[in-house]
């Protein structure tokens, strides 16, 4: 039962084991709806709600709820605070509104708590993302914040989607830890009313975000201070929250919307509006109030944002409509921002908009700021007595300028903003004609149009500063005066209509792009761009990196052309003090002067005429007072290319290999970039051809010799130059020696057609005789799976391949791959030769079924053979086998091997694919294995083993024994160990003449298993011996039987002969025979006679007394006379258990001069079958009186 028990348990526990942990657990996503637990069991509710767990979205049906939440605040903590719809840890939950959702009660926004000490928010969710969306109404009225999350978004921004928020508490009415977003098509409206200060309608931490022209949010902060316990409630203070303020006093300030980063109205109208009542006009009101208070707000797209604080009693310490810091308002479109503040005291220090931080209000693009102090009738929809203080700032698109003529015709000054009407008139764009000098120095938001006339413009670069377009046309020239230690970015194109511009001073200018029809002068600086097709360049200086539309001319009108340089090693403080030319025939220089620094660092753009070519240029560096150095830095033309390098203009070639083919067309070059017709004036070479170490001249000059057609003969010539470099800055001065090799490389391949096993087949490549450091290579492959890969032959890399064809080789592919190496680094592409196939109709043999290795059982014990019988033993053999293909005849020679694989040695008379061997037990273990050959060659198979189990044996015979009764017999019996190792014995004995055997016992003796080490051999034997023997174990017959140990293989056995067990008797353990005994002494009346009895084994006997009775009617024995002398008997001990056995002391018994003396002995073993007699003494018959006295 208990092993049923613990069965019954680990199966269990196995089941346990396979059975997911969590088949039976619920999920949990921490979220409250009500007194309902959101989980993967309960993901909907009659209530009426569901919660999607993929898109993790709560549609809430049509739920209302007025006073059951999850509990937030400690049991002890009063108020007991609720959450109506509670969402734990950080998470994004989507809620979709579907129909109208209410949550609260109507008087809970007019009080901070119930009747039973009871405060309700609607979401409350610190630390998750909230996204509110769908067709449906949300409204909540409660005690603390309606909404309370970390980031939220109000709508999808489609129209079908429309999503409709409307919010009132008694606290702080929507609290967003980070950002809100309120996208188009939304409607929020939310309230704060209380006697707290710090109460907001809306309340962002970060930034809020209004998008689309269909969007309105307004926010409300009612201030109702209250008389009794109301006064001096204190709030839930939100650890999280910057401003430090309670949970209702989320800011600092009462605002109708509180936003402490940026609110960005997109389109969309947004409100802050603050509701003050006073109901003690005289106490002064100390509190901050603001209808909006941002960090900063930016409108877009003709958006308004508008802040009032409502206050029919007496003001405050500081109240304002709107309140801005840090970043003020930047109007990024159109759109206005207006602010009021309505008190009853028009001589208050408190106005409609406060702005603090010091920047200012910013616009962009082509717009303008206007500003206004005069109430409209739709802002007053609030205020009772109206607004003693009100600011607007609105923007209109601004497409014309105000013109400022200072001084006559003399210089014009412009204006975005009209302030003096008598002195400016309103012209569109600048229009500038005659002659003017303009002054710009601030970002122009619109095109300046060079009319007429010769106008210059001053350009002052500041921070922010944008150059406008600029429209020249025709009969008008503008000249542009720039800074020389500024850079100017162009922006906006400059428009040729007919006109000119002229760059007058060394300044960097990036970015330009000159489009029309007309000319663009440049005689210093620094310039990049694009030009029109149009568009002439004029150029005499400077450095212009504009693209060559074939238009440019240089100051005398000359045709030029474009050519962009690179100065390796310039530094980029390095003017070019000129750049030497030439002309054809080239046989003078031109200095082409520039007084420019390098463009971009370290590049050069020259105009030149076609006929110019540049040869180099001087570059002198820029001491630290602005003049140059005196010692100058020459920068030669590299040949063939525009890289300008303060080096030799080429990269010499002192050694090179021309490894050709026949008819192919050498020219030897002694330098890698050749001059042109400019430059190889500079350049001396001579040339030689070289025989034997001995130079002979050749007719030939230039950088390069033609040497022409290759054929044989031309293979190992050798050619030397001498190059002589001399240029323009003797410094770079340079000689070398110039070598070239030529080596025709025509490699011829051969290989055999035909192939024979054993013999040689020489595969060859020959070339011809190489020169000077020309290597030929080779790498000799072979392929042995069809040509699919190819290997390469272990050290065979000389020009000849020379195996010996052996059996395996029959269809192997072999290739060889040559190429060239020289001795100036050149490795030529490799040419492969082949492959060829090695075929051959001899087939060596191949062997394709191995002999295989077994296991057989050795013949079994031989039965003792009967009288009469003749015994036939019948030897037992095992078969080997072997197949092999291959030309006949084949012929097999078998080995085998009794070292495990040491050795082999032939088996004589063994020509066959069979062979056998005798099951014996001296073949266990032994190896065999066929050689098969012909006259192409021979193969080894592998080699089997033959594997005989047999039984271990004894080696000696047992051997009868013979023993004295009491003593132990031992058999010995020494044993050969069998196959597998290990012995087991059991010992027999026959108790009935050898007809039946029965194992031994601990009652017939004891038997051993040993073994010895002799001569580093072990030497087994098993012994049995005897248990102390008597008479019954004569003729006993003893064998023993020895098989293998237990095994999964193999168990045999042997038994031993029997061996008989001859006991002799030992009267003192078998006990005497006695015969029907002998009157020795005739009784009487008086005295006893005594009967002798004799042992038929030994010579023992034993008297006992006879009465005189007992011989009544009986005849007295004759010879029976009583002795000469009295037999003395010795006194003895015995105990009446003993038998007396009296043995004679004198052996002449019958003598009368020697008198008889008996002892008495006892016998110990009881179990040795003699008769017991007790008391014998009492019946001895004795002579002398007197020691029978003494005795008895």
């Amino acid at each position: 039962m208990k092993k049923r028990l613990l069965s019954i348990i680990l199966t269990l526990c196995m089941v346990m084991s396979i059975t997911p942990l969590n088949a039976f657990a619920v999920t949990e996503y921490g979220i409250w709806i009500g007194d309902e637990q959101v989980t993967s069991d309960k993901t909907w509710s009659k209530q009426g709600w569901k919660y999607d767990i993929q898109s993790k979205t709560l549609t809430l049906l049509g739920y209302n709820m007025a006073t059951i939440g999850k509990r937030i605040n400690g049991n002890s903590e009063r108020p007991s605070r609720f959450g109506l719809i509670y969402v734990e840890g950080e998470q994004d939950l989507n809620i979709k509104l579907v129909g109208s959702i209410d949550l609260g009660d109507s008087p809970f926004s007019s009080q901070a708590a119930t009747k039973y000490n009871e405060s309700y928010s609607g979401i409350y969710a610190p630390d998750s993302n909230i996204t509110i969306i769908g067709s449906g109404t949300f409204s909540a009225v409660t005690h603390d914040a309606a909404i309370y999350c970390s980031n939220l978004t109000i709508g999808d921004g489609t129209e079908q989607n429309a999503t409709n928020v409307s919010c009132e508490s008694f606290g702080a009415c929507i609290i967003v830890k980070y950002n809100m977003i309120v996208n188009d098509y939304s409607t929020v409206w939310a309230c704060a009313n209380g006697p707290t200060v710090g109460m907001n309608g809306i309340y962002v931490e970060g930034s809020l975000y209004v998008n689309g022209t269909n969007t309105t949010v307004e926010g409300r902060a009612t201030y109702r201070p209250v008389k009794g316990e109301c006064t001096n409630y204190t709030h839930y203070r939100p650890k999280n929250l910057t401003s430090g303020g309670y949970f209702n006093n989320a800011g600092s300030t009462i605002a109708g919307i509180m936003v402490y980063g940026i609110l960005t109205v997109d389109g969309s109208k947004v409100e802050g509006n603050v509701f003050k009542e006073i109901y003690k006009p005289q106490e002064y009101d100390s509190e901050y109030t603001s209808g909006l208070e941002a960090g900063g707000i930016v409108i877009k797209n003709n958006a308004t944002v508008e802040g009032r604080n409502i206050n029919p009693s007496t003001p405050g310490f500081m109240e304002y409509g709107v309140q801005v810091h840090h970043y003020a308002i930047k109007f990024l479109g159109k759109g206005r921002v207006r602010a009021g503040t309505e008190y009853v005291d028009y001589e208050s220090v408190n106005r409609g908009f406060r702005k603090s931080g010091g920047n200012e209000i910013t616009v962009s693009g082509r717009l303008k700021l206007y500003e206004s102090d005069t109430c409209p009738a739709d802002f007053k929809k609030f205020a009772q007595y109206g607004f003693g203080g009100y600011t607007e700032y609105y923007t209109e698109n601004m497409d014309d300028i105000y013109i400022k003529d200072d001084n006559g015709r003399g210089k014009m000054s412009y204006f975005k903003d009209m302030h003096d009407y008598e002195t400016f008139y309103l012209a569109s764009g600048i229009d500038l004609k005659d002659i003017y000098e303009i002054d710009l120095d601030t970002n122009v938001p619109f095109d300046v149009n060079i009319l007429s006339g010769d106008i210059k413009m001053n350009i002052d670069i500041k921070s922010g500063f944008e150059l406008p377009k600029i429209i020249v046309y025709d009969g008008a020239t503008l000249k542009l005066k720039t800074s020389p230690d500024k850079t100017y970015n162009f922006t906006y194109p400059i428009e040729l209509k007919g006109g000119t511009i002229e760059f007058t001073n060394s300044a960097i200018v990036r970015g330009l792009n000159i489009v029309g029809e007309g000319k663009v002068i440049i005689d210093s600086g620094n310039y990049s761009g694009t030009l029109g097709d149009n568009v002439i360049l004029q150029i005499s200086g400077g450095s212009a990196d504009f693209n060559d539309n074939g238009k440019a001319v240089d100051a005398k009108g000359n045709s030029v052309h474009k050519y962009t340089y690179v100065a390796r090693g310039a530094d980029g403080n390095e003017f070019i003090g000129s750049a030497n030319t030439r002309q054809p025939p080239y046989d003078d220089f031109y200095g082409y002067n520039r007084s420019e620094i390098f463009h971009d660092g370290n590049k050069l753009h020259l105009w030149l005429k076609s006929q110019d070519s540049i040869y180099g240029v001087n570059a002198f560096k820029i001491k630290a007072d602005g003049t140059l150095e005196d010692e100058n830095t020459y920068f030669n033309l590299r040949y063939g290319t525009n890289i300008l390098e303060h080096r030799i203009p080429f990269d010499p070639i002192t050694l090179k290999y021309f490894v050709v083919k026949k008819n192919d067309v050498v020219t030897l070059k002694t330098m890698e970039n050749e001059p042109s017709s400019l430059q190889d004036s500079d350049i001396r070479v001579e040339w030689y051809s070289v025989e034997n170490d001995k130079r002979t001249k050749i007719n030939a000059h230039g950088t390069s010799m033609y040497v022409g057609r290759m054929g044989n003969s031309d293979n190992g010539t050798h050619y030397q130059a001498d190059v002589y470099y001399l240029g323009w800055d003797s410094k770079l001065n340079h000689s070398y020696t110039y070598d070239a090799y030529i080596f025709i490389d025509e490699p011829v391949f051969t290989a055999p057609d035909k192939f024979h096993l054993d013999k040689k087949a020489k595969f060859e490549v020959t070339n011809n005789t190489p020169n000077g450091a020309v290597r030929l290579k080779y790498l000799w492959e072979v392929s042995k799976d069809g040509g699919k890969t190819f290997t390469a032959i272990d050290g065979e890399t000389s020009s000849v391949y020379e195996p010996t064809i052996e059996s395996q080789m029959n269809g192997w592919q072999i290739r060889c791959k040559t190429w060239v190496s020289t001795g100036d680094g050149q490795k030529t592409e490799p040419t492969v030769f082949g492959p060829v196939t090695i075929n051959f109709s001899e087939k060596a043999p191949v062997i394709v079924k191995h002999p295989q290795s077994g296991a057989t059982n050795a013949p079994s014990q031989p039965k003792p053979v009967k009288p009469g019988e003749i015994t036939i033993v019948i030897e037992r053999y095992y078969f080997f086998n072997v197949e092999a293909t291959g030309s006949e005849p084949l012929q097999y020679q078998w080995q085998e091997s009794s070292d495990n694989g040491e050795t082999f040695v032939d088996i004589p008379y063994t020509n066959d694919n069979s062979h056998s061997l005798k099951v014996r037990k001296e073949n266990n273990g032994k190896l065999v294995r066929c050689v098969v050959s012909n006259e192409y060659g021979s193969v080894v198979s592998n080699a089997a083993k033959l594997t005989i189990y047999y039984s271990p044996e004894f080696t000696a015979s047992l051997g009868n024994k013979t023993i004295n009764s009491g003593e132990k017999a031992t058999f010995t019996l020494p044993i050969a160990q069998g196959n597998p190792y290990g012995a087991e014995v059991i010992w027999q004995v026959s108790k009935d003449d050898g007809k039946t055997f029965a194992d031994v016992t601990e009652a017939d003796g004891t038997f051993s298993l040993d073994s010895k080490v002799v001569d580093g051999k072990e030497e087994w034997s098993t012994t049995f011996t005897t248990c102390a023997t008597n008479i019954s174990f004569n003729g006993y017959m003893y064998r023993c039987t020895v098989k293998n140990a237990e095994n999964a293989d193999y168990v045999g056995t042997w038994v031993s002969e029997k061996a008989t067990l001859t006991v002799i008797r030992n009267c003192a353990v078998d006990g005497h025979i006695f015969d029907e005994g002998t009157i020795i002494s005739e009784p009487t009346c008086i005295d006893k006679g005594v009967k002798r009895f004799n042992c038929s084994e030994c010579s023992q006997y034993k008297d006992e007394p006879i009465n005189h009775w007992d011989m009544i009617g009986k005849k007295r024995p004759a010879q029976l006379q009583r002795p000469a002398n009295a037999v003395r008997l010795l006194r003895a001990s015995l105990s009446n258990t003993a038998s007396a056995i009296i043995y004679p002391t004198k052996t002449d018994i019958g003598s009368s001069a020697v008198s008889a003396e008996l002892t008495a002995k006892r016998n110990f073993t009881p179990t040795s079958g003699i008769r017991k007699a007790a008391n014998i003494g009492r019946n001895v018959q004795f002579a002398d009186m007197k020691r029978k006295n003494q005795l008895f």
